[in-house]
């Protein structure tokens, strides 16, 4: 019973995550269809629906449950890092973000270190880390289907270990590029497992647990930070590769500490 609630929860995240995406990637082009087609008439009719529709809530009496207690302060939201399992939930957002934010700003620099590739040329590598990020999104709703969030979990993480060994390893443009989709298609679904585990870890507190996991997207500015630092080493990208294989070889961590 639990299982399908927490791939229900899961198969709803992924479906925002992935909604997301695709809204942000045609946003530009449909506003602008939109302005050139739409005329007055349908801007007075949309007007119009809206007025009624206002009208309709203002008269329409709806009676909203009361909150029981006293709303948390942020102290005792923080106060549940104090527990070992929401402190592993915390810190595997921050991996995750860490990783999606990494991958993004270095995956160039490696093409132009490596292979010499121009920036303009170079910049296909955040095209395609992010094809393959909203494939997996979508794709994850159906895989969550016939497995469990646990060796899904497991399989993304050791994919995105796979293709970091290759970042290290190779330097060959096909394989660079194979690499950062491996990354982008087994980083998609991490944030949705890590989130509905650490829901589902304390059922009666979910509005301080989300809070608290959102708080973990400053991840995306630590990893980036040290991973600048890394990179201005001899090591070159090599150091900023290293920075983000400890966020993945956390995860492969948290994977055994997920519950079926």
């Amino acid at each position: 019973m639990e299982m399908k609630k927490q791939k229900k929860i899961i198969g709803g995240m992924i479906l925002v995550l992935a909604v997301t995406a695709c809204a942000s990637f045609f946003k530009s082009a449909a506003e602008e269809i939109a302005q050139e087609e739409m005329s007055e008439i349908y801007q007075n009719e949309i007007k119009t629906i809206y007025t009624e529709a206002y009208q309709d809530e203002v008269e329409t009496q709806i009676e909203e449950e009361k909150e029981e207690g006293k709303p948390s302060t942020f102290g005792q939201c923080l106060a549940l890092l104090g527990k070992p399992f929401i402190l592993l939930c915390f810190i595997g957002i921050m991996c995750h973000v860490g990783i999606d934010v990494g991958t993004n700003t270095t995956a160039p620099k490696i093409l132009m270190e490596r292979i010499g590739m121009g920036l303009d040329d170079a910049a296909f590598a955040t095209s395609l880390y992010f094809i393959f990020r909203t494939a997996g999104c979508f794709l994850g709703s159906f895989i969550l289907r016939k497995m469990s969030p646990k060796s899904f979990f497991g399989i993304s993480v050791v994919m995105m270990l796979i293709a970091m060994i290759g970042l290290f390893i190779f330097h060959e443009k096909a394989i660079i590029y194979a690499c950062i989709a491996l990354i982008g298609f087994g980083n998609s679904n991490v944030f949705s497992v890590i989130f509905s585990q650490a829901l589902l870890y304390l059922p009666g507190k979910k509005n301080e647990v989300s809070g608290l996991m959102i708080m973990g997207l400053f991840g995306g500015t630590v990893f980036p930070l040290a991973m600048g630092v890394a990179s201005d080493t001899s090591m070159g990208q090599n150091g900023a590769i290293a920075v983000m294989t400890v966020g993945v070889l956390y995860l492969l961590y948290y994977t055994f500490r997920i519950r079926k």
